[in-house]
């Protein structure tokens, strides 16, 4: 049930992050009015589909690591040289 539930708070903040306008709104509207509105709803699906299943990816993601801490700790770690690093580098 937390997998539903977790997955559904992932759904939900992505719809409400594409809600402003951006690429894809833009995207749709432009082949609204290229192609027409049947076009339009078949990219619409196809952009919520592939947002679906990232969500989903990461969400098993998220699960893998809160099961593994190590890994987190590491990749925080990796983080903070790598950020360091590019600091260091900038002039």
């Amino acid at each position: 049930m937390d997998y539903i539930q977790h997955l559904l708070l992932g759904v939900m903040a992505t719809f409400i992050g594409l809600l402003a306008p951006g690429m894809l709104n833009m995207t749709a509207v432009q082949i609204t009015v290229e192609k027409g509105i049947k076009e339009s709803r078949w990219f619409s699906l196809g952009a919520s589909a592939t947002i679906f299943v990232q969500a989903g990816i990461a969400l098993h993601f998220a699960n893998y690591l809160h099961q593994n801490p190590d890994i987190l700790k590491r990749l925080e770690v990796g983080a903070i040289v790598v950020l360091s690093l590019i600091h260091i580098s900038e002039p």
